[in-house]
Formats: structure tokens, C-alpha cells, sequence
């Protein structure tokens, strides 16, 4: 009879061609995920995970976080390896996920060999071995329920334990049937390694050790006490490993509240959960239909709901228990199901009651039996060649299914229609969708139509419908409303998330902004606003906005000027709070030389601020010896933006000052008014150059009509077109246009010493 070890090799050709196979099963399988875009906990774990970037806090904790890298500095380092090698490129994060991937099923792989050669070395041929253990990899590897694993990038924590799990596993068998001594110690050395980056990968490689322990009982030493004797150094290296992954889970807490015992959740109600999720695991297993992305949070009611599920874990659980007191192979495959199932089905959680990653490893378990079972089975009546083909052409089935699931995950708003379709009771799925539909999969809202934001407000309502005390839902409601002009029901959404969240800063700030539009309603902004601050004085748009509020309030000037150096001191690249600042400043006339330099620094920060050159050349215009500055600077930006008619108008007014700008300026009123024909300023302007060109008179009291006509109370207008008037004569109707003036200014000397000459030279 031939020793265990000498059926556990193979030629090398045969290993390399299964290899290859794999590898190539896969890329085949997935392909079209390498181009994905971040989704939902991508953002907050890679896009603003500041920790990747600065190499000293690449293993951050990030302690009472709730980002999927929470407890996971080996995740958190990988992570910043993709960072340090290309950046935000989704495409090489898709990568390494794909590398893990085909790393995890390589391991399975040199572990199945190696297993079923032990436990079927009687029944096995060296080629059916070599078979089988590819089958069930090849199974197991482009199982659609991989798929988020795989392609969702951040899930790379379920797999890249699963990884490091079965890579301990394969190390640890290596170990054994080392050809050598210093052959056998580089194995027990990666088997440890592995072991200690799984803990650091998901709190769920907490049943590693136990496994590999069982592992050795069950095929190699006979007994836990034989186990622990031979490698009692190998398993005190463990027992560490326990140990530091506890101190991380200390560190990290309960995940921001969402993992933990002590929550606002029923243990006993979590537990129920969890029969129905596992026995849907299994059912995803075999026939993987209707896969779901978020499954959200969903609870039982009531034995009636949840007993058969209970009876079946009870039941696989029992068996499993009695396999294993009975030292059967096959036991091995249930302590792994539900050795890496339980942590997630026994410490609450408030955000998903089941995720589809969470079988990552299980589905190991699962597909190697049921392939085993069939095996027997089809042997026993001389049929497995027609297992072979069942085999491979579920297979290729199930690969095709993963490459449609992957398809969905290309587009972010697709994948959310597909889970709120699914999943209609999930109050998250509905607030993703909301949310994509009003971002169209970008970072900020860009030509969204009324219609979609209508469709938007209906996510929200739906979501709140579940989740009726969800405050972020009811915020960015608001916000939908508030694009769509509905500034009332905005008002009353921003209301309801700071009801929900007294400390949620941005709310605050958007109802501060949502009532400065109304009239009468400044003080009550001001005071949501400086709350909005004070929740959050790290939010540069609210320190900017307060700014703004307070220079409206002459005994508050100082307090915004403090509001616009804070907003500076957070981007201090931002033009807009360097603009704000300057036109504060200007405001004091011996500071305007610092209100020049903040509008100079603004352009510095961005050349292509419009604004911040106009205001620039106002102030500029202020000073007789800077009116060709003010004028350049008015030009640069009118070629920023033609459409600005106020700076059409005052650059023309500079230039009507000099005697050789004359004709630039009536050029710049005339296209002041062609962009704003009621621009009564414009047309009395415009109207005072005409007037001193004895040809165009006429025009100019066509302008200055004009001007009236816009603005009726404008008195310079009337007087001007009176003085005009007079000058030509028709001292009657100067005399209705000084008196016009007067009725809107009383106390306007000029048009009053002008009418008593008039009633003078009448006398």
C-alpha cells in the first residue's frame, strides 16, 4: 500500500496545466470587472481614506470607524499598495482583487490534492485525483457568488482572508509532507505568516487555528493531544495570533456602532435572522438566482418565520458536531462552514443581516461536498464520465452567470435599481439609488433633468418609508427638493434630519442657506448657520457662508473677517473665501490695500475667477493713478465671460474717462445693454457719452428715456434728459423732467437750481 504522502504529488506538467486552467477560467470569467467603478464603501475606505496615503499609517486601525477597513491593517495596507502604485485607477485595484482571487483558488487547489489524497487514497487514481480537486476549484472559483468578493474592490477583506485561510491550511499540509526538514520549516513558517496577515485581513480568521488543529486530528496526528505534543511550538505561534487579532477587536470597538453586543438590537432577534440567512446561503450555493448586492437590515418575526430554516442549521450543525467527536474526514467540511459563518452570525450587526461575501470560504465547503457525494454516486454506477460533462457544463453555466452579475456592477445606478427591485424593503438601497440618480455616477450633480430628480425624491420617500428616522435620507431629500425649487418641503426635510441628528452640521447648513432666500427669515438662518459651525468647524463653505452672513451686520464685521481666515486656513487654494475676505476689506478704505492683495491671491488660486477680476478692477478704479490696471483687469474678465454686462458697463465708463477711449466705451454700453436691455445704469451712461458727440444727441436722449423707462425713479436720468432737453430748447418738457426728478428726490440740489432758472427765464 502506498504512504499517504507519495499519492500527494503529481508531475509537475499536470499541476502546471490545472494551474494555467484556472487562471485562465478565470480571466475568462472576469474580464469585464477590471474597469468597474468604486462603489458604495469604496468611497469612504479608498477615496477619502486619508491613511493610504502617508506610509506611516498604511496598517491604520482606524479605530470606532464603521469603513470596511476598520480592523483590518492588512486590508488598509493593500489598499495603500494599489494608492502607491497608480493612484485612484480603478483598474489596478480591480487587478490585485483578480490576483487574490486566482491566489485563493490556486491554494484550494494544492489543498484539495493534498486532502483527497489522504482521505480517498484508495479510490482515487492519480488522474481523477488531479480531476477532481480542479472541478471543485473551478466550481468554486467563478461561482457567481464570488462575484462581490471579487469586483466589488473593498470586499477584498472576505477574500483576501479567504486567501490567507486556505493558504495556512495548504502551508501547514506542505509542512508535513516536506521532503526535508528545512523543506518543512519554510512551510510551517508561511503557514504561521499566513495566519497572523489573516487576522489582520477580517475578524473572521478567528477559526483558522481550530480548523487547522481539527485538520491535523482528523488526517494526520489522530488525536488533539498527539496534535498539540508534535507541534506544540506551531500552535503557541497561534494561540499569539488569537490573541492579537482580540487586542485589534478591543481597538476597533463596535465598528462605529455597527457591530457589536450592546447595540440597539435584540441578540435573540439577531439570531433568528441568521437561521434564514445561512439556510440562503446554502439555497445561493446551488442555484445562485436573483443575486442581491445590499440585502440591508431585515428581521423575523415569530417562530412561524424562521422555525424550518432553524431546523435545518440545527440539524447540519448537530451532524457536523457528531462527525467530528466521530473523527469522519467529511466533518472538516462542516467546522469550516460554520466556523467562519459564525462571528457574522453571532455578534449582531445593524447594518446587513446577511451579505452574499460572507460565503466566500463556506462555499468551499458546500461545493467540495456536493461534489464528492456525486462522485461517489456516479462511480458506484460507472458513470462518471457523464459526471465529468454535468460538471463542466455547470461550470461554464455558472461563468456565464458571473460575467452577467459582473456586467451589472459596471454601472453604480444599475446596481442599485437591481437591489431596490430585489430588495424593496431595504431602506439603503433606496437611499443609493436616490442618491446615484442625482449624481448620474459622478462626484456632483451635473444636467440633471426634473425628471430625475422627481424619480430621486420618490427613492428618498421610499427609503424613509423603512427607515423613518434616517436622517442623512432626509437631508439629501432636502436637497433634492431644493434643485428642484421646492424651497418650502426642503426646508421641512432639512428640519427633519436635524430633528433626527442634532449634530448633523450640514443640514444645519443647508437650512441656513434654504432661508436666506426668504424673506424675513435672515436671523433664523444666521442662527442655523453659526450652529452649523459650531457643530463642525472644519466645513469650509459654512465658515465662508457665515462670513457672508455677518457682514451684513455692521457690529459683527470683525467676527466674519475671523469666519474668512478659518475658511481660508482649511484651503487656503480656494478663491472664493479669499474674493469674500477682499470684499470685506474694500469696505474700509484703509484697508483697501489688503483687500487688493486678497482678490490678487484669489486669482492666483484660480486665473479663470471671473468674479474675483472684477472685483479687483473696482477697487483698482478707485484710484486715479491705477485706471489702466482697472481696465485690464475689467478685459481679462470679459474674455473670462462676455456675458457680464456690469463689467461691460463700468470698463466703459473708465474708458469714456480718458479721451482716447471714447469709442471702446460706447462699444462696451452698447453690449451691456444688447446682454441686458433694461439696464437702466447702461443706457444713462451710455447716454452721457452720446451727449457730448453734437451728431448724436438725438441717442442719447433715446438712452436716457430708455434709462427712465427701465427705472422710473431713476432721478439722475431725469435730470440728465432735462438738462438735455434744455439745452435744445424745449424748456417745457425739462421743466416736467426736473420736476419728475424731484418727485423721487426732493432734496436733489441740482434739479432744484436747475427748475428755478427755468421759472426764472419763464418770468
Amino acid at each position: 500500500m502506498e504512504s499517504p504522502s507519495s499519492r500527494l504529488t503529481s508531475p509537475p506538467s499536470q499541476t502546471l496545466l490545472s494551474g494555467f486552467i484556472i487562471i485562465a477560467a478565470l480571466l475568462a470569467t472576469y474580464c469585464t470587472s477590471f474597469h468597474g467603478p468604486f462603489i458604495f464603501d469604496d468611497n469612504s475606505s479608498i477615496i477619502d481614506n486619508e491613511s493610504l496615503r502617508h506610509f506611516s499609517q498604511i496598517f491604520s486601525l482606524h479605530h470606532g470607524t464603521g469603513f470596511t477597513v476598520s480592523g483590518r491593517p492588512i486590508v488598509n495596507a493593500s489598499l495603500a499598495l494599489n494608492y502607491a502604485l497608480g493612484g485612484y485607477e480603478v483598474f489596478g485595484f480591480h487587478v490585485l482583487n483578480f490576483i487574490i482571487h486566482g491566489a485563493a483558488a490556486l491554494s484550494l487547489f494544492g489543498l484539495l490534492r493534498r486532502s483527497l489524497g489522504r482521505v480517498m487514497k484508495e479510490a482515487l487514481s492519480d488522474r481523477d485525483l488531479n480531476v477532481l480537486s480542479l472541478l471543485i476549484t473551478l466550481l468554486w472559483a467563478v461561482h457567481p457568488l464570488q462575484t462581490e468578493s471579487v469586483t466589488y474592490v473593498v470586499q477584498r477583506a472576505e477574500s483576501l482572508m479567504g486567501f490567507f485561510y486556505l493558504f495556512s491550511l495548504y502551508a501547514f499540509v506542505r509542512s508535513i509532507d516536506g521532503q526535508s526538514k528545512s523543506t518543512g520549516l519554510i512551510w510551517i513558517v508561511l503557514s504561521v505568516l499566513a495566519v497572523f496577515l489573516g487576522m489582520g485581513s477580517k475578524e473572521v480568521m478567528v477559526s483558522a487555528p481550530f480548523i487547522i488543529l481539527l485538520y491535523d486530528r482528523t488526517l494526520i496526528a489522530g488525536t488533539f493531544t498527539q496534535a498539540l505534543k508534535t507541534r506544540k511550538v506551531y500552535y503557541s505561534f497561534l494561540l499569539v495570533s488569537l490573541f492579537i487579532l482580540g487586542l485589534i477587536a478591543i481597538n476597533t470597538g463596535t465598528r462605529n456602532d455597527t457591530a457589536g453586543f450592546g447595540l440597539q438590537v435584540s441578540v435573540l432577534q439577531y439570531w433568528q435572522t441568521q437561521f434564514q440567512a445561512i439556510t440562503h446561503y446554502l439555497f445561493l450555493s446551488v442555484w445562485p438566482k436573483d443575486l442581491i448586492f445590499d440585502y440591508g437590515v431585515v428581521w423575523t418575526h415569530g417562530l412561524s418565520e424562521y422555525w424550518f430554516h432553524a431546523l435545518i442549521v440545527v440539524a447540519l450543525l448537530s451532524f457536523t458536531i457528531w462527525a467530528i467527536i466521530q473523527k469522519k474526514a467529511y466533518a472538516l467540511l462542516g467546522a469550516l462552514f460554520f466556523g467562519v459563518l459564525a462571528p457574522t452570525s453571532i455578534v449582531p450587526g445593524v447594518r446587513q443581516t446577511m451579505a452574499e461575501h460572507r460565503m466566500y470560504l463556506p462555499l468551499a465547503a458546500v461545493i467540495i461536498g456536493l461534489v464528492l457525494v456525486g462522485y461517489v454516486q456516479l462511480k458506484k454506477n460507472n458513470l462518471l464520465k457523464l459526471g465529468l460533462i454535468i460538471c463542466v457544463c455547470i461550470t461554464a453555466g455558472l461563468a456565464s452567470m458571473t460575467l452577467s452579475r459582473n456586467a451589472v456592477y459596471q454601472n453604480v445606478l444599475i446596481l442599485y435599481r437591481d437591489t431596490a427591485v430585489k430588495r424593496p424593503e431595504n431602506a439603503f438601497a433606496h437611499y443609493n439609488l436616490a442618491n446615484q440618480i442625482v449624481l448620474k455616477g459622478k462626484t456632483k450633480a451635473e444636467n440633471i433633468t426634473q425628471a430625475e430628480l422627481t424619480e430621486a425624491s420618490r427613492e428618498y420617500a421610499a427609503c424613509i418609508k423603512y427607515a423613518p428616522n434616517y436622517a442623512d435620507a432626509y437631508f439629501n431629500w432636502g436637497n433634492t427638493l431644493h434643485l428642484l425649487g421646492k424651497t418650502r418641503d426642503a426646508i421641512e426635510k432639512y428640519d427633519r434630519a436635524t430633528a433626527y441628528n442634532p449634530k448633523h452640521a450640514e443640514a444645519e447648513a443647508a437650512l441656513a442657506v434654504e432661508l436666506g432666500n426668504i424673506a424675513g427669515a435672515e436671523k433664523l438662518a444666521l442662527k442655523h448657520l453659526e450652529k452649523s459651525v459650531a457643530l463642525n468647524a472644519e466645513n469650509y463653505t459654512a465658515q465662508d457662508n457665515l462670513g457672508i452672513s455677518l457682514t451684513q451686520i455692521p457690529s459683527r464685521v470683525v467676527e466674519a473677517e475671523a469666519h474668512f481666515l478659518k475658511a481660508i486656513s482649511l484651503k487656503p487654494k480656494d478663491a472664493k473665501a479669499h474674493n469674500d475676505l477682499g470684499l470685506l476689506l474694500s469696505s474700509n478704505d484703509s484697508r483697501k490695500a489688503e483687500a487688493i492683495g486678497q482678490y490678487l491671491e484669489a486669482i492666483n488660486c484660480d486665473p479663470s475667477f471671473v468674479e474675483a477680476h472684477v472685483n479687483l478692477a473696482f477697487l483698482l478704479s478707485g484710484f486715479p493713478d491705477k485706471l489702466q490696471s482697472a481696465v485690464a483687469e475689467y478685459e481679462v474678465a470679459l474674455k473670462l465671460d462676455p456675458s457680464q454686462a456690469m463689467a461691460h458697463n463700468n470698463v466703459a465708463n473708465l474708458l469714456a474717462s480718458m479721451p482716447e477711449g471714447q469709442a471702446k466705451a460706447i462699444g462696451h454700453f452698447e453690449t451691456a445693454l444688447r446682454l441686458k436691455p433694461d439696464y437702466a445704469e447702461a443706457h444713462n451712461n451710455l447716454a452721457n457719452v452720446l451727449n457730448k458727440i453734437p451728431d448724436r444727441v438725438d441717442e442719447a436722449i433715446k438712452h436716457y428715456r430708455a434709462a427712465i423707462f427701465a427705472q422710473p425713479d431713476y432721478v439722475e436720468a431725469h435730470y440728465n434728459l432735462a438738462a438735455t432737453l434744455g439745452n435744445q430748447g424745449r424748456l417745457n418738457e425739462a421743466a416736467e423732467q426736473f420736476k419728475l426728478a424731484l418727485k423721487y428726490n426732493p432734496h436733489f440740489q441740482p434739479a432744484v437750481e436747475a427748475l428755478q432758472m427755468l421759472q426764472a427765464q419763464g418770468r
